[in-house]
């Protein structure tokens, strides 16, 4: 762990202790140097030293000498080597003088050696720094005059004697130096303050023959210091101090950059503990232009009358790009580091003082060793030629990283994990030539060991073969192209397929996925990219069906009630070019509903951008209440013309400040929310035969004073059929209407007739409210015999006498003005009797029941007469599975949840709307197009729920009586393709 610890230092009996500074010769030989003071030393300071020998510290035999029975400070120290240690610091000669202390440790004791003094005034040292025996420099302060103003103070050992150097000051200011640090004889950099109409910072260079100012910059107009300089080359250099702002007297820290032309500040980090406001960086120590540390305290508020009493360690690193702060280990409520020194890479010391338990004042030691850095995992190894993968390392030894390389080239950046930056970075790759690379990471204790990242160039596709299969999907494919070696997916269009051979970089072999029919871009996907589409990466699946669904929330705000909006360009929509003349029956099925009372949802389906057909569902009467929309059309197509088939959505009217949704629930949670699927379906029949029939019609109805029993055709011109049957088979009858009253109260049933007779019939609700349309699906199948003629027609009726009031079919118009209302259709598909038959259909004209529901846990709605059992095909094929109740409810505020489940697991629902009111059933609908595998299939049955708990409460299925007999619910599977 890259962390500080504390190593046990020693103390000068009971007396108030503090280390100052620190010079290190190695790891194993170090001396800090200091002050003690106490009773036994009568309250003044006396000059303290303390060894590091590589193990512990301990106060050395032979102390530094005092040079007087008043104070003796000693402010820092420099080593040359074991035996040529030096410190410097100042003593008070008595009334109030005071005079340059410097002291040398020679290998076995410490000696005051002669140091200069300017005349008159005081003199002090802060700063010492040394380049060999013969060139050794200390730095700070003197008085021309007592009480006048301070002139810098710069002194050198030649080897034989110290002599005082001439420097430069700021005119007219006070000018102080605190700290020296030389990178050669001809390269030293000296720091501190000068005070004139305001506190600047003061940075002073000698270039080998004379010292000279140079400019540094300052924050703000409040007061900056620098108490301490570390020199590197010539071009790069570091000084840290603090910088006062002049709105609320606290102090930041302050850090300044050389870089051979000119001084900078360089962003630097502050704490914020609670009541700690200043932040001071009393020293550095910097090692490489990666590497640099920092360190000083942050105290709670002071004036110049009333000190602070409280500080807080203050470390920070710099990694070659940004300052970071490391945790600190504090001792006390007192802490400060006033020096910090790097006695190998990786290795850092740093010293200051704690007040103990009692409240004395003790010397402070603390180390930080980095490990070198090692990675155990992480994920993305691999990546474009182009670079910008993010790749997560996880490891240990993180926290004081310099460099992330991949090969020789760094990452183009790197960060930190912000709760565990020790053990995890992610690292951007930059761009590197296809092939894999060793991948380090590097701190100042070194180099990991290498793992690994791969580069990839972007894959080509240059061929499919063959250039087309049957939409079923499962026939053996070809992938040709460059670089395709390490795919992760193949796509067919929007299908992804993730399991598949690379016999190379030049080919991929596969089995083909089911797919709607249409012509797709095949891609493929490596670490390196995906493939460019274009003419050489199509291909065709073959058939007559498809069927997108999405099982996403949408929301449309502000609809201004004309336009239509897309409601999911990827996912709702289909292009194909059919391969022979055809017609195409194209359904929508979504969940509508409404966030605001008042604005009712027309949903829709545009083939090349125009308007073909299209519902308005009700939310006329509440909100926040689904209901189970279904649109239908036929469509006729032409050879060899593309075509794209959308499904759309709008308001029926301006709706600013209004939303509109599609998609019930969720009704599950993990991994994504699941809501009721919303479902583009698309069926290709011949341009003529038997196998399609329609009747359709852009008319609005009314059907005044029903009595709510007779059953009166809707449009027997428009909205009828002939139909002669031929062969043997099973019809499958849909009626689609937008149904609404003018007055509320009183709902409206729709039947398809055959012959006179009705054979299915649903109620749609208006009970609720009025001039609010439900996009009502009748569903009905009936067996017809060879040659026979079948008359088909849509019925309608109130569901109780209903003098005096008017119901009615067709929303709209639209356009606006116009007298096309939303199309009312009456469909017929039909299928011969086969073995294994093609179509299995399950009715009931029961009425259910469902109390209590919990609003999670499906039920079948009738285990013997909704469900069907024993599906078996030899070969895959589609299923096409709808099924069709009137829903209601007797208790408002919950609604009615209808799905399809194919053995025990949901693959259709919708939510139908009884939030508004009571009594008032809709005609619910949900349809599906399912893959079916060889086998056999258990089961597929009709489940109901309400949409939330509901304790007390009970929905219902089956609308009526009608002489005697509800209205049907009904379950109907089409196996299309199956053998």
């Amino acid at each position: 762990m890259s962390s500080w610890n504390a190593a046990a230092s020693p103390n000068q009996g009971s007396a108030h202790n503090l280390l100052t500074a620190i010079a290190p010769i190695s790891t194993g030989d170090a001396w800090a140097v200091g002050i003690f003071r106490g009773s036994a030393t009568n309250g003044v300071d006396k000059t303290m030293a303390v060894h590091w020998d590589g193990s512990s510290w301990s106060l050395s035999g032979s102390q530094p000498e005092n040079l007087s029975t008043s104070d003796n400070d000693l402010n820092a120290a420099a080593a040359v080597s074991s035996n040529n240690v030096w410190a410097v610091g100042d003593y008070n000669s008595g009334a109030g003088l005071w005079q340059t202390m410097i002291q040398q440790w020679n290998g076995t004791t410490w000696k005051t050696v002669p140091s200069a003094n300017r005349p008159s005034g005081s003199n002090f040292l802060f700063g010492a720094a040394a380049t060999g025996p013969t060139d050794v420099w200390a730095v700070g302060y003197y008085y021309a005059v007592a009480g006048g103003t301070r002139s810098t103070l710069i002194e050198h050992f030649n080897g034989t004697s110290w002599s005082t150097v001439t420097s430069p000051n700021v005119p007219s200011a006070s000018n102080s130096l605190f700290a020296v640090s030389a990178s050669s004889p001809t390269d030293v950099w000296a720091v501190g303050r000068s005070l004139g109409t305001a506190e600047r910072t003061l940075i002073e260079h000698y270039d080998g023959s004379t010292w000279r100012i140079v400019p540094s910059p300052n924050t703000g107009s409040g007061a900056n210091d620098l108490f301490s300089v570390s020199v590197l080359s010539s071009n790069a250099a570091w000084a840290v101090g603090d910088s006062v702002s002049p709105t609320t007297g606290h102090a930041s820290t302050l850090v300044e950059q050389w870089d051979g032309s000119a001084w900078s500040i360089v962003p630097s980090p502050n704490v914020n503990y609670a009541g700690l406001p200043d932040n001071y960086f009393f020293s550095i120590a910097a090692t490489s232009p990666t590497s640099a540390w920092a360190v000083g305290a942050s105290y709670s508020p002071s004036t110049p009358t009333t000190p602070p009493t409280t500080a807080q360690l203050l470390t920070a690193h710099w990694n070659g790009s940004a300052w970071s702060i490391p945790p600190e280990l504090q001792t006390s409520g007192w802490n400060e580091f006033n020096g910090v020194a790097v006695t190998a890479p990786g290795n850092v010391w740093a010293v200051g003082d704690f007040v103990d338990n009692i409240g004395t004042l003790e010397t402070l030691t603390e180390n930080l060793c980095v490990p070198v850095p090692t990675i155990t995992g992480g994920s993305n190894g691999s990546g474009p030629v182009a670079g910008g993968t993010e790749v997560t390392l996880i490891g240990s030894g993180f926290r004081f990283v310099s460099a992330v390389n991949f090969g020789s080239v760094p990452a183009r950046s790197f960060t930190w994990d912000p709760y565990d930056p020790d053990r995890f970075i992610k690292a951007i790759a930059p761009p590197g030539p296809a092939g894999t690379v060793p991948l380090t990471v590097t701190n100042d204790a070194g180099v990991s060991q290498p793992s690994s990242f791969t580069y990839y160039r972007r894959p080509v596709v240059t061929g499919v073969s063959p250039g087309h299969a049957p939409e079923i999907g499962g026939n053996s494919i070809t992938i040709t192209g460059s670089d395709l070696r390490g795919a992760t997916r193949v796509n067919f269009g929007e299908v992804g397929l993730l399991y598949f051979g690379v016999n190379a970089d030049g080919s991929i072999t596969l089995d083909s996925p089911p797919h709607c029919i249409g012509t797709v871009d095949v891609t493929v996907t490596t670490p390196g990219g995906t493939s460019a589409i274009g003419s050489a990466d199509l291909f065709t699946f073959d058939g007559d069906l498809c069927s997108k669904a999405s099982t996403k929330q949408y929301m449309l705000p502000n609809s201004d009630g004309a336009s239509w909006v897309e409601m999911d360009p990827d996912l709702l929509s289909v292009t194909l070019t059919p391969s022979s003349e055809t017609r195409a029956l194209i359904s929508g099925n979504a969940d509508l509903w409404t966030l605001t009372a008042g604005y009712n949802q027309d949903l829709g389906i545009t083939v090349n951008g125009s308007l073909v057909a299209w519902k308005e569902s009700g939310g006329f009467a509440g909100t926040f209440s689904p209901n189970a929309a279904f649109v239908q059309t036929v469509v006729p197509m032409t050879v060899g013309v593309t075509y794209r088939v959308a499904l759309v959505w709008k308001t029926n009217k301006p709706a600013s400040g209004a939303t509109i949704a599609a998609g019930a629930g969720p009704i599950a949670a993990y991994p994504d929310p699941t809501f009721s699927p919303t479902r583009l379906n698309l069926s290709l029949f011949p341009a003529t035969g038997a196998s399609l029939a329609t009747a359709t019609s852009t008319a609005q109805y009314f059907l005044p004073n029903s009595d709510g029993t007779t059953w009166t055709d809707l449009d027997p011109g428009q909205l009828g059929l002939t139909y002669v049957a031929p062969a043997d088979g099973t019809a499958i009858l849909g009626g689609n209407a937008d149904l609404w009253t003018s007055r509320a109260g009183f709902n409206q049933d729709l039947a398809i007739a055959v012959n006179g007779s009705v054979v299915a019939w649903k109620e749609s609700g208006g009970f609720a409210g009025t001039f609010s349309p439900n996009a009502a699906f009748v569903l009905g199948a009936v067996h017809m015999r060879s040659g026979a003629t079948y008359k088909l027609s849509l019925q309608w009726k109130a569901n109780q006498d209903a003098e005096g009031a008017t119901i009615a079919a067709g929303a709209g118009p639209i356009p606006s003005g116009s007298s096309t209302y939303s199309p009312t259709r009456l469909t017929l598909l039909f299928y011969p009797t086969t073995t294994p038959a093609l179509i299995k259909d399950a009715v009931s004209t029961q009425q259910y029941s469902l109390p209590n529901s919990d609003g999670h846990t499906w039920q079948r709605i009738d285990p013997t007469l909704l469900s069907i059992n024993n599906i078996s095909t030899r070969t895959p094929c589609f299923l096409v599975v709808r099924a069709n109740a009137d829903l209601w409810t007797d208790t408002p505020g919950y609604n009615q949840d209808l799905a399809i489940a194919m053995s025990a697991y949901l693959i259709g629902w919708k939510e139908s709307g009884g939030f508004a009111g009571t009594y008032s059933p809709n005609a619910a609908y949900v349809e599906g197009t399912f893959l079916l595998p060889p086998g056999q299939m258990d089961i597929i049955d009709l489940e109901w729920k309400a949409n939330r708990n509901a304790p007390g409460a009970t929905i219902w299925a089956g609308a009526g009586p009608v002489s005697g007999q509800f209205s049907p619910t009904r379950l109907t599977v089409e196996l299309l393709g199956c053998t």
